[in-house]
């Protein structure tokens, strides 16, 4: 995410609500300083009040920790389990942890807890027994030599039956 005043934030979440987005998140940034200059309250509330799932996304070098302060205002956390920039990379299983903990930490709340990145038949159990419940595929739906449907089909089958 680009850095911006938290007034850029508010005006881009407005326009992207205004198109239909259902639901807007902000990337936290690692250091409080960055946390404190992107007023995360008060940009979670003004998605919620826009009538929009208010999240938060966590690359992988974010600490999970740092949606505690937050964690009542959220609809969504999703945790990046590549680091984002373009589709096909590999699934990095060592953000499993941080899946796991960002689940015991919104255990509780009305929030969903997406995991994006690398979701494929071989990947998706990992990600659904740590906690997420729901998934972000590009690449492994649209690669599968038998087509879309069946990946899908094969994805959706191999998540529920790791669901605890």
């Amino acid at each position: 995410m680009e850095r911006c005043a938290p007034a850029g934030l508010d005006g881009r979440r407005r326009r992207a609500r205004r198109a239909g987005a259902a639901a807007l998140g902000f990337a936290r940034k690692r250091h409080r300083a960055a946390l404190r200059r992107l007023l995360p309250h008060r940009t979670l509330s003004y998605i919620a009040d826009a009538g929009a799932v208010p999240g938060v996304a966590l690359n992988p070098h974010t600490p999970p920790d740092l949606i505690e302060e937050v964690k009542d205002l959220l609809g969504l956390a999703l945790v990046m389990t590549v680091n984002p920039g373009f589709g096909g990379q590999k699934y990095i299983s060592s953000m499993e942890p941080k899946i796991k903990r960002v689940a015991e930490m919104l255990d509780g709340l009305d929030c969903d807890i997406e995991v994006d990145g690398g979701i494929g038949v071989e990947t998706v159990s990992g990600a659904v027994q740590a906690g997420a419940n729901v998934l972000i595929s590009g690449s492994a739906l649209y690669r599968d030599p038998k087509g879309l449907k069946n990946a899908v089909k094969e994805l959706r089958s191999k998540a529920e039956a790791s669901q605890s």
